[in-house]
């Protein structure tokens, strides 16, 4: 959402020349919710991500990543997925940052699993 879609645009085009075949799906707004044509969106993929700018207490994870999670699950779809946070208290989203989760989505995608949120900050160097 919002901001950080200009590094997110930027990193996907460069994984692409790369060869790594990767998309991005962009929210417009939360409430409602888009949960089926995300759901049609991510259906058939191999893997997804999302990247979040929030923690929702209690789940470790992001708002929008429990949403999508949700409507997956509500549409019967099962897709490995892997839950980022990023960005908190205004810090930037970097291009690093996304090139770092697309890393790991390829990851995810080939079968290796993740467990846990991947906080991005804590991971990548600012640049």
């Amino acid at each position: 959402m919002g901001s950080m879609t200009g590094a997110a645009k930027e990193s996907v085009d460069r994984a692409r020349e790369q060869g790594i075949p990767v998309g991005l799906v962009k929210i417009r707004l939360v409430r409602p919710f888009p949960a089926e044509r995300i759901a049609k969106a991510l259906a058939g993929k191999k893997a997804y991500g999302v990247i979040d700018r929030n923690v929702s207490f209690g789940w470790n994870t992001g708002i929008i990543y429990e949403e999508i999670a949700s409507a997956m699950n509500r549409a019967g779809q099962v897709v490995p997925s892997i839950p980022f946070i990023c960005g908190l208290g205004g810090e930037d989203v970097t291009m690093a940052h996304v090139d770092h989760a697309i890393e790991r989505i390829a990851e995810c995608a080939a079968g290796k699993r993740f467990d846990e949120t991947i906080w991005l900050n804590r991971v990548v160097k600012a640049v």
